[in-house]
């Protein structure tokens, strides 16, 4: 994968092979997130990056308040896939890697860590986070993007095909934003969006081409 590198001198191309890597945490955090988080929600978030059926959840159409096709996906276990999803906005909040700039969670950033630690996802206001699935592949991610939603401040992640838009905050109750997060009764409303168009998209188009790429790292 080639990557643009942000830091304080600008923005350079290089190789990764493995993503984004940054030394953060110790052996045991390491397995506490990977046993009881990313393991269980492995086979799930695959699922939905690929958009393919998948015994582990079950879909059907509906209509929300956001103006996006949508569809609601059941079946999910709300603990597990709801820490797996805040333990991402966690430790980009954490990470001091230049892409992750703009996540400054102040105070939640402790909060998160209990939660994550105490494997306590609370209730679905409670740091809420919406599915986007773009239509089109995409196999890229762009550096997350700070947001608002009725004057909360949320992040925003492309990670191929899967955008999330969490919330930071607790205790949220805009009906609005909550009929479309994920539920204690394991329900999801995925929206589907069209890739162009979509700003996340666009901003890392526009970042890709605006870069002068080395013809070293263009050599098969």
């Amino acid at each position: 994968m080639l990557g643009l590198r942000i830091s304080e001198r600008g923005t350079t191309p290089q190789l990764l092979q493995k993503g984004l890597r940054k030394p953060l945490l110790c052996e045991a955090c390491e397995v506490h997130l990977n046993t009881h988080f990313e393991q269980p929600s492995l086979k799930s978030w695959h699922a939905l990056a690929k958009m393919e059926d998948d015994s582990s959840f079950v879909s059907k159409f509906v209509e929300t308040d956001l103006g996006y096709e949508a569809t609601l996906l059941e079946g999910f276990d709300y603990p597990t896939l709801k820490l797996f999803l805040l333990s991402i906005l966690w430790r980009a909040g954490v990470s001091s890697r230049g892409e992750f700039r703009q996540v400054e969670l102040g105070p939640h950033e402790e909060q998160l860590r209990r939660i994550l630690l105490e494997r306590n996802p609370g209730s679905v206001g409670d740091y809420t986070c919406l599915l986007f699935l773009m239509k089109q592949d995409f196999k890229g991610i762009h550096i997350p993007w700070l947001t608002r939603f009725e004057g909360r401040v949320g992040y925003r992640f492309l990670l191929g095909r899967v955008l999330l838009w969490f919330l930071a905050t607790r205790g949220f109750e805009s009906n609005r934003f909550i009929q479309a997060a994920l539920t204690e009764n394991g329900g999801w409303v995925a929206h589907m969006v069209e890739r162009d168009g979509l700003p996340e998209f666009e901003a890392a188009a526009r970042m890709a081409v605006s870069i002068e790429i080395p013809e070293r790292l263009l050599r098969p």
